[in-house]
């Protein structure tokens, strides 16, 4: 409203202006030359002014009334159901945590329960270490000895095998 008072435009305020001092001027020669008709126009240049007033503040009134909202339950219940979703939100947050909590828990147990068993197994392990290395020990000897036996036949049949091809190809050759 107040910017609809102002004028933005330098061009239409000079002729504001010019015509407020152009209807000044009018106002006071018209005193000086016809003091009857003056009082005249005062009564109702002062009558326009008074109604002009009355429509500036009238206008005024509205477009503020217009800018503060009437009602502010709106907006209480809107805060309210911010709140109540936070509230909720925070419900879920607390049973998410204490359900990470138990399983935390279950896994420390579990954690405790296999250091239980591995401190328990360990010296069964520990002597049972000496058996074992002697028995792989022996089965790496035995394997070593069955596997140059191995090589030796497969040589031997590789040789065997030669000659039996070269005879077979002497014979077909005549």
């Amino acid at each position: 409203m107040l910017r609809e008072l102002y004028v933005d435009i330098l061009r239409d305020r000079v002729m504001t202006w010019t015509l407020l001092f152009l209807l000044a001027g009018f106002y006071v020669l018209l005193c000086l030359l016809l003091p009857i008709w003056s009082e005249l126009v005062t009564g109702v240049t002062s009558t326009l002014i008074l109604l002009a007033t009355g429509v500036v503040i009238y206008r005024l009134h509205r477009d503020l009334m217009q800018e503060q909202p009437d009602d502010d339950t709106e907006e209480y219940t809107a805060v309210i159901a911010n709140i109540d979703d936070v509230s909720r939100k925070l419900s879920d947050l607390a049973l998410f945590l204490s359900r990470e909590r138990e399983k935390v828990e279950a896994s420390e147990a579990m954690v405790k329960r296999l250091r239980t068993e591995q401190t328990q197994l360990e010296p069964i392990v520990t002597a049972q270490r000496e058996l074992v290395d002697a028995i792989l020990a022996v089965h790496a000897r035995t394997t070593a000895s069955k596997a140059w036996i191995q090589y030796v036949l497969t040589f031997m049949t590789g040789v065997v095998t030669s000659l039996i091809a070269s005879v077979l190809f002497a014979l077909f050759l005549q």
